[in-house]
């Protein structure tokens, strides 16, 4: 990403990754909602929903439930912590890090739309009523 991009991608608020291959993308936020409830549990901001999940599970969140901000997309996984059978140690600057559980997720379906969810919810604030006014 040239200079002048990452000026115009500061001033427009908008969050963006780069990854080893130059290749820019764009970071969502996704809202953890409780399975059953559908109440708020948290805010994971991610470039795709499967990193989202695992920044979830590794929070011990076990059923999933993610929906795209300002969106009514809804992608639902099933993850957890497993050990790792020798502990990891990374070196970062002067820190060592030991690492000894990793987070994994697995997809139950294709995303889908939430329809159930038309409540006083206070996660839905963000939501436009009318998505071709937004």
């Amino acid at each position: 990403m040239s200079l002048a991009q990452e000026t115009v991608a500061q001033e427009a608020g908008v969050a963006q990754t780069q990854t080893s291959s130059g290749v820019v993308r764009k970071k969502k936020t996704y809202m953890l909602h409780h399975p059953k409830s559908f109440s708020c549990l948290g805010k994971y901001v991610s470039t795709t929903p499967r990193l989202a999940a695992l920044k979830a599970a590794s929070r011990k969140h076990t059923d999933i439930l993610l929906r795209e901000t300002n969106t009514k997309i809804m992608h639902r996984y099933e993850g957890g912590i497993k050990a790792l059978d020798s502990p990891q140690v990374v070196q970062r600057g002067a820190q060592r890090v030991t690492y000894t559980s990793k987070p994994f997720v697995k997809t139950l379906g294709k995303p889908f739309l939430m329809e159930i969810l038309e409540t006083n919810d206070s996660c839905m604030d963000d939501v436009p009523s009318n998505p071709s006014a937004a």
